[in-house]
């Protein structure tokens, strides 16, 4: 942010102070800082008229004018820049403290999930971020439901009857005549 904006200042020095000093005779740097424009050729003045008719009612400013506004320009940019910067400093100090509370809070609220569900592993809950908790909670849910199913399932295939097997009557098709009879006979 702020090289963009130092560029951005360098822009504006090169467009404005470049050009007066080539009306004074000097020349600007002959390689400029990257990024910043190509400031245009000055206008030569109109021989013959004077600067109050090419500039309507009000007359030119002399070089020395024109550099004590352009000295009263970066002054007042610059402390711009002190501006912007120490309000960058405060957000920035701003943001620490408020990630430090989402830090705290998110913790609270893992353990809060962890609390009010006491079947899901704790191991199972995680993430950095609340979204990142429910959804980790709803996956550890599903998970949770598909055991208890299969373990259910599993219990129904193993079931034994309780108490003694169910009373049938004795088949006597191979007993021979005589074991029939004793077996009646109750012997």
């Amino acid at each position: 942010m702020f090289k963009k904006l130092k560029a951005m200042i360098m822009a504006v020095l090169m467009a404005t102070i470049f050009p007066v000093l080539r009306i004074q005779g000097e020349s600007p740097p002959a390689n400029p800082p990257a990024g910043t424009p190509v400031p245009p050729k000055p206008v030569p003045l109109v021989s013959g008229k004077e600067d109050t008719e090419l500039a309507g009612s009000k007359p030119a400013p002399t070089a020395e004018e024109r550099v004590h506004e352009l000295e009263t320009e970066v002054s007042n940019k610059t402390s711009r820049i002190t501006e912007l910067e120490s309000l960058a400093k405060e957000n920035g100090d701003k943001v620490g403290t408020l990630d430090g509370s989402l830090k705290k809070a998110i913790s609270s609220y893992k353990a809060l999930i962890t609390a009010s569900n006491p079947d899901i592993l704790p191991e199972l809950i995680s993430g950095e971020t609340i979204e990142d908790l429910d959804s980790s909670l709803n996956k550890a849910r599903e998970l949770i439901g598909k055991v208890k199913t299969n373990l259910d399932q599993q219990a129904q295939k193993k079931r034994i009857p309780a108490g003694a097997p169910p009373r049938r009557e004795a088949d006597g098709s191979g007993l021979s005549a005589r074991e029939k009879i004793q077996r009646g006979i109750g012997g």
